[in-house]
């Protein structure tokens, strides 16, 4: 459950085959493009498999990554803070 929408299932709380128990659920892959100055001179494609449930935006599924696959990923983002 999230805490904007109860109906969203909470992207901190998913497994690798369920979403919040969500038979349904499905494994979709996220292609993130990302840039680490530091260490590359160009921008590169990684690829994630996330679960997620039809309830879940983009965003849930780019938490879900930095919460469970990738700490390193960072990304704005405003749009759940009714700004």
């Amino acid at each position: 459950m999230n805490a904007l929408n109860p109906n969203t299932a909470d992207p901190n709380e998913a497994g690798p085959s369920k979403v919040n128990g969500d038979k349904d659920a499905r494994v979709v892959t996220i292609d993130v493009r990302r840039f680490r100055p530091e260490q590359e001179s160009t921008p590169s494609w990684q690829s994630y498999e996330v679960p997620c449930s039809e309830e879940w935006t983009v965003l849930d599924a780019l938490n879900h990554i930095k919460d469970h696959l990738d700490g390193s990923l960072s990304y704005r983002w405003s749009c759940h803070m009714a700004v």
